[in-house]
């Protein structure tokens, strides 16, 4: 296992001089940040990780794009997923940006902006299309293929978004049990079944073990 640091990161309340009260675009100026100075890979909590992001690293820079229901940001990159090099030119234009922020946005810096730099400069920038940030909740409604995927944002509010997804009454996305994984017929509930369900019993059968040897 790779060794961990811990670093704290201020709490950003300020950028150029410009007060930023709303939580995510905090958060949007700290990966940002972060990434630009050390390097590195930056995942939204909601992103599920399916194969190496090795072929990916070589690129300064590296974001994914909107697909789905939401027509006005098809086609606009999203920083759940954010994989860039210490220094890269993309992330200070990026960071720089701000220097206009438009604080009543919530996409304006966080997506507009880096999609305009990507038009004006896609040297800097490799899109990747298989880092899948699904809009629509496809993934909650049927079986859908991720085998080509280096990751799937799943979205928490995906299913708001997808009026026709039916989940079997006794299901609760916000109590989910591992049983639950197998009453769903959607790409959701194999992603649980794998990251979920999988964990989950192999930790309940270490600690079934541990506690039948110190018996």
């Amino acid at each position: 296992m790779v060794p961990m640091e811990y670093e704290h990161y201020p709490l950003i309340t300020t950028i150029f001089g410009q007060r930023i009260t709303q939580l995510a675009h905090r958060s949007d100026v700290a990966r940002i940040d972060v990434i630009r100075k050390y390097g590195g890979i930056y995942l939204d909590f909601d992103v599920v990780v399916l194969k190496s992001f090795d072929p990916l690293r070589r690129y300064d820079c590296v974001l994914g794009v909107e697909t789905g229901a939401k027509l006005d940001t098809n086609g606009v990159t999203n920083a759940g997923v954010l994989i860039g090099k210490k220094n890269a030119t993309f992330l200070n234009m990026w960071y720089e940006g701000y220097r206009k922020y438009v604080g009543k946005s919530w996409l304006h810096n966080s997506a507009f902006v880096p999609t305009e730099i990507w038009s004006k400069h896609p040297e800097l920038l490799h899109v990747e299309h298989n880092i899948w940030h699904d809009t629509s909740g496809y993934a909650f409604k049927q079986i859908v293929d991720l085998s080509d995927k280096y990751a799937y944002h799943m979205w928490v509010t995906a299913v708001a978004r997808a009026p026709k997804v039916q989940l079997p009454k006794d299901v609760n996305l916000r109590k989910l049990s591992p049983a639950d994984a197998y009453k769903l017929n959607s790409t959701f509930g194999e992603l649980l079944q794998r990251f979920y369900v999988d964990e989950y019993m192999a930790k309940t059968a270490t600690t079934a073990f541990t506690n039948a040897t110190s018996i």
